[in-house]
């Protein structure tokens, strides 16, 4: 009796996750390149960094950096829409690393950079830190290149860590059962974020993010590797809980 009491405050309180106390994704490295060349088509997929699915770096023939997949130019001390930017220019004396992300300042990309004109090209070969706000991600970035004037045709390029998928819903450092009763909570839901259960950053919860969770748990619900009936999810989130309370007691 005492143990199912235990496994359904556990559920209650799982279910009432709460994302303002995640902590954020930090991806560290420059291990992903990318560049744009000089008057290539902002508007091709070939010439965007696609970072998320709504988060698609280009630039046009002049002026700053903009994001494609929702913007259609550059907008001053604004684009790319749904970043924020720490550079040297306005974080003087911080390490500039994303595992550093809570001391720094974030602004703009034409604010931090020190503005529209000379600001670009003076970031060049330095370590910077990029944030994607609505997923709360922080990930190392450098440019290695920046096109100047009318006949660099806007080129740029640069290195940055590179995004892996994420069971880790709750972002508590692990993957385990309270990171299922996420899933199953925003399962078959689109237009959602990694908090709601999409471990592959594709904007739905499905089964794939599911075998995600599985390989990274260590495989525990081997059952349930396609989509389950709601009984079969009501028995595993039983199981799920029932793992976390085992593993809770063996601490």
């Amino acid at each position: 009796m005492r143990s199912l009491i235990i496994l359904v405050t556990l559920s209650a309180t799982l279910l009432l996750g709460n994302r303002a106390s995640a902590e954020p994704l930090v991806y560290t490295g420059h291990t992903f390149s990318f560049a744009k060349e000089a008057f290539a088509d902002p508007y091709a997929s070939e010439n965007q960094d696609v970072i998320l699915g709504d988060i698609a770096i280009s630039r046009g023939n002049t002026l700053g950096i903009f994001n494609a997949a929702v913007e259609d130019a550059y907008v001053v001390n604004f684009s790319p829409a749904g970043t924020a930017w720490a550079f040297k220019n306005n974080n003087p004396v911080e390490t500039l690393a994303a595992s550093n992300w809570a001391a720094l300042v974030f602004e703009d990309w034409q604010t931090a950079t020190g503005g529209q004109g000379g600001g670009p090209p003076a970031t060049v070969d330095q370590d910077a830190v990029l944030h994607l706000i609505d997923q709360d991600i922080y990930l190392d970035i450098r440019f290695i290149a920046w096109g100047i004037g009318t006949g660099a045709g806007g080129s740029f390029a640069y290195e940055r860590a590179e995004i892996t998928p994420s069971a880790d819903f709750d972002r508590d450092g692990d993957v385990d059962g309270r990171d299922f009763l996420i899933w199953q909570r925003g399962f078959d839901a689109d237009d959602v974020l990694q908090f709601d259960g999409d471990a592959n950053f594709d904007g739905v919860v499905d089964a794939s993010d599911l075998e995600l969770w599985q390989t990274a748990y260590g495989g525990a619900l081997t059952a349930f590797t396609a989509v389950p009936e709601p009984s079969g999810l009501l028995l595993a989130a039983f199981l799920a809980l029932h793992f976390a309370t085992c593993r809770y007691r063996n601490i």
